[in-house]
């Protein structure tokens, strides 16, 4: 979780549940794992809502297996 967070940018509210009624989280069906035809792998990540805006935002995270710490590899 904390390297998504980190590569992502994300903010503790769209990783975790609160107690509050409107809920603005990620959920497993947000992240997908992608390869294309030239074997780069990459996330697809789908944020519901961002803080000032109800539109939904893609960001795609590559994989970078000579990092020590690939969140690719570590969602996987």
């Amino acid at each position: 979780m904390f390297l998504l967070a980190f590569y992502a940018f994300l903010r503790i509210g769209e990783m975790t549940k609160t107690g509050s009624a409107k809920q603005h989280f990620i959920v497993a069906k947000h992240v997908k794992f992608i390869r294309n035809d030239h074997l780069e792998k990459c996330i697809e990540l789908t944020i519901p809502h961002c803080k000032h805006s109800n539109k939904s935002a893609t960001i795609l995270i590559r994989d970078n297996p000579s990092e020590l710490l690939c969140p690719y590899v570590a969602c996987r």
